[in-house]
């Protein structure tokens, strides 16, 4: 079952219009990634937060290494920064600093059934691996059933992968493979996922996925089977997380394998 819970991921504009703070969800829980940037004065782009109602707390680590700490309240679509405990001396305890939500032209577009399985992906089934940073879920629709409101059918090749940011490479630390069928119910425009027919593993896999897919099955054999393509729209939607987020990641890896230029 998907909560619609407070997120305060998104970037903010500081007083110049730049890009200043962005502030990014973790897989797991109410921990977030931050990144303050102060204009003409510091980045800070190691902040680790933690949500407390409309307060993120966080600590980073300032110019000269060391820890440095503080709060991120929001009112509407204003956040602001203040510092709480800092011993650089460029930033006092007590120094504030104002950012606004950068609106995207997509950000208020109507919530689809795929909203609802990114949601499930990513604060259901990530819950079943090692938690990183991120959160990055990608999948191949085989087919939707969109005939009932109370019950939308979407079959799918759906994966989970969580990375660390270390640097400027996404490190992929855990994931895996999730196929079969969501039930996803509509009321109004809020979209619920509200079952899921996962593929068994081991000696049921074959026959559940029969049972799951259908008269869809030879196409998600085909979709299932071809590593090449699933790799393209694992890299399509790295790319277009990072985007989204204005992360500094160039690049993801896998344990073992060499780093992939998003």
């Amino acid at each position: 079952m998907i909560l619609y819970e407070k997120n305060f991921s998104g970037v903010y504009l500081d007083e110049n219009n730049e890009p200043n703070l962005k502030i990014v969800k973790h897989s797991q829980g109410d921990m977030y990634h931050i990144e303050i940037g102060i204009y003409r004065l510091t980045n800070l782009d190691d902040g680790k937060g933690r949500a407390d109602f409309d307060v993120l707390e966080f600590v980073a680590t300032d110019a000269n290494g060391n820890p440095i700490e503080g709060e991120i309240t929001f009112r509407n679509d204003t956040a602001e920064v203040t510092f709480t405990h800092s011993t650089w001396p460029l930033l006092k305890n007590g120094s504030k600093f104002h950012y606004v939500r950068q609106r995207e032209a997509k950000a208020d577009k109507e919530k689809t059934y795929l909203n609802a399985v990114e949601e499930y992906l990513t604060d259901e089934i990530r819950r079943h691996y090692t938690d990183g940073d991120i959160c990055i879920p990608f999948y191949t629709i085989i087919d939707v059933d969109d005939s009932n409101r109370d019950d939308i059918k979407v079959k799918g090749d759906f994966w989970v992968l969580n990375y660390n940011l270390v640097g400027d490479t996404l490190k992929c630390v855990s994931g895996g493979n999730y196929p079969g069928q969501m039930h996803i119910r509509q009321s109004g425009d809020c979209f619920t996922v509200i079952a899921f027919d996962e593929v068994e593993d081991g000696s049921r896999f074959i026959s559940s996925a029969k049972r799951i897919f259908a008269n869809k099955y030879a196409k998600w054999k085909k979709v299932y089977s071809d590593e090449k393509s699933r790799e393209k729209v694992r890299a399509a939607s790295v790319a277009e997380y990072v985007k989204r987020h204005n992360l500094k990641a160039t690049m993801y890896q896998d344990y073992g394998s060499k780093a992939v230029r998003i």
